[in-house]
C-alpha cells in the first residue's frame, strides 16, 4: 500500500481488484450472450480506424484485436503502473485463454503471455528463461550502456563477454534506453545500444524489432528491412513487423 492509500488502482481511473479465475470467469461468459449481446460484441471485438487514424485498424473497444499467423483471432490487452501489471490473451478460435497477474512488476514481464503461447502452439519452440531482474544486473547494465555511449560498442560487447557469469545483461532495460535515444533525436546512439542488445540476445525478436526501428528512424531503410526480417524469423507472430516490411517494400 502507498501511504496515500487507496492507491491509484482504487481511484478514479475505474480499476479494479481481481483475481486471474476472476478474469477467467469473464473471459468465459464473454463467449456467451450472457453479458452482452450479440450485437454488442460486434462493436466490441471489431477494430474501426478513429477519425485522425490511417491504415489498418486493430483497436476495438479495450482490445488488440489481430489474426495470427494460424488464421487465428487473438484478443489481447494488457496493463502496467510498474506495480501491478496484467496481461491477458484470448484466442477464441482455439479456445485458449492465458491470464497474467502480478504485483511486483518488472519489465520482463512484457511479452510473457506471448511466450507462452508460442509454447502452447508451437511444438519446437523453446523459450528464453528471462535474466533476473536486479541489483547487480541492473548495475552491470547501466556500466555496459554508458560504455557503448563513451567507448563505443567494441569496448561494450568485449566487457560483456568477459562478464562474470552470475550477472548478466538486462534487455528490457537496453531497450528502453535506445528509445530514449530514438526520442531525443540521438539515432547514431541510439543504434548502437540497440546493437548491443541484439549481440546479447541473437534469439530475441524484439531486440532485432527495435533495432529495425532506430535504423528507419536514421532513414536507413536498407539496414531496417534487413532487421525487421530477422525479427519475423525469430517470431513469425510479430505483426508490426510484417505490417513495416509490407509497407517499406510496398507489398
Amino acid at each position: 500500500w502507498d501511504q496515500d492509500a487507496p492507491y491509484l488502482h482504487l481511484k478514479g481511473n475505474g480499476g479494479i481488484l481481481s483475481t486471474t479465475e476472476d478474469l477467467f470467469k469473464w473471459d468465459q461468459a464473454l463467449l456467451t450472450d450472457k453479458v452482452l449481446s450479440k450485437e454488442a460484441k460486434e462493436k466490441y471485438f471489431h477494430p474501426a480506424l478513429r477519425p485522425e487514424e490511417a491504415g489498418k485498424a486493430y483497436y476495438a473497444y479495450g482490445w488488440d484485436v489481430r489474426k495470427t499467423d494460424r488464421n487465428t483471432t487473438r484478443i489481447w490487452h494488457n496493463g502496467t503502473n510498474n506495480i501491478f501489471f496484467a496481461d491477458f490473451y484470448r484466442f477464441i478460435d482455439e479456445g485458449v485463454t492465458i491470464i497474467l497477474m502480478t504485483n511486483s512488476w518488472q519489465g520482463s514481464f512484457n511479452g510473457t503471455g506471448g511466450v507462452i503461447s508460442r509454447m502452447i502452439f508451437e511444438p519446437n519452440y523453446k523459450p528464453v528463461i528471462p535474466i533476473a531482474d536486479n541489483k547487480a544486473n541492473r548495475a552491470f547494465t547501466a556500466q555496459i550502456i554508458d560504455m557503448t555511449l563513451a567507448q563505443g560498442l567494441a569496448a561494450a560487447t568485449d566487457t560483456f563477454q568477459k562478464r562474470d557469469k552470475k550477472i548478466d545483461l538486462l534487455e528490457n532495460v537496453v531497450n528502453a534506453k535506445g528509445y530514449d535515444l530514438i526520442e531525443e533525436k540521438k539515432r547514431k546512439e541510439a543504434i548502437e545500444i540497440l546493437k548491443l542488445n541484439v549481440f546479447a540476445f541473437p534469439r530475441s525478436a524484439n531486440a532485432f524489432d527495435s533495432l529495425g526501428e532506430a535504423y528507419l528512424e536514421a532513414g536507413n531503410k536498407k539496414l531496417a528491412i534487413e532487421n525487421y526480417k530477422k525479427s519475423l524469423l525469430l517470431d513469425a507472430n510479430n505483426e508490426n513487423a510484417r505490417d513495416v516490411l509490407k509497407r517499406l517494400e510496398g507489398k
